[in-house]
């Protein structure tokens, strides 16, 4: 079999075809389960929370949405 090191490149997918929706005038949002974040129950990630508080991906697609 194959090895893979980190991910599957769904998180740079997700953003690449944010933008393309975004050009068309489209405005998309993301759910994640905030992996390795310590709050729990639904959060609406911005820039006020840290790494700690929802994990690095949620960042990422938040400062992206």
């Amino acid at each position: 079999g194959a090895a893979v090191i980190g991910g599957a490149g769904k998180t740079p997918f997700c953003l690449m075809l944010q933008r393309l929706l975004h050009a068309e005038g489209v405005a998309a949002h993301f759910l994640t389960r905030g992996y390795k974040g310590g709050l729990k129950g639904p959060v609406r990630v911005d820039a006020q929370h840290t790494v700690d508080d929802v994990g690095d991906e949620a960042l990422i697609l938040a400062a992206a949405a």
